[in-house]
């Protein structure tokens, strides 16, 4: 009878040491999966902001394009709203190329240099900031 009681005491042993190894083992692998996790979030946020710059970016040269229409406006008027559209975002430039006579066409151009917070997401177009630009042709229309 004893034997056995001590055999039954390596059993317990043997099943409580196999479970502490494979609560370390799952603690490990969720370490690793969560560290991907958290990764892949920040990288949605960030190209969520990106994609937010590009459309405020395209939105400013359309607009910059819109008011190029009217001979009347000048380039400050045309740069001013184009800035004024792009919302939140500060664009880095708005080239205007305009005569300003009826028939021409007007061309406003949108630059924002887009920077990541999260130096490892910029790493996927190589580092540093992105430019995103966009450029709005429109016919000056009348006078």
């Amino acid at each position: 009878m004893r034997i056995r009681s001590m055999f039954q005491m390596d059993r317990i042993q043997r099943s409580t040491s196999a479970r502490e190894s494979l609560r370390g083992q799952a603690l490990l692998e969720f370490a690793l999966i969560g560290l991907i996790l958290v990764t892949m979030c920040f990288a949605v946020v960030e190209f969520g902001r990106a994609y937010y710059a590009s459309v405020a970016v395209t939105n400013a040269a359309r607009d910059g394009a819109r008011v190029a229409m009217d001979p009347s406006n000048s380039t400050a008027d045309i740069v001013a709203v184009a800035e004024d559209s792009a919302g939140s975002i500060e664009l880095t430039t708005v080239n205007v190329d305009s005569s300003g006579t009826v028939g021409d066409m007007a061309t406003v151009t949108a630059t924002y240099n887009f920077t990541s917070t999260v130096p490892i997401v910029s790493q996927v177009w190589g580092g540093g900031s992105l430019t995103i630009s966009h450029t709005a042709t429109s016919r000056i229309g009348w006078e």
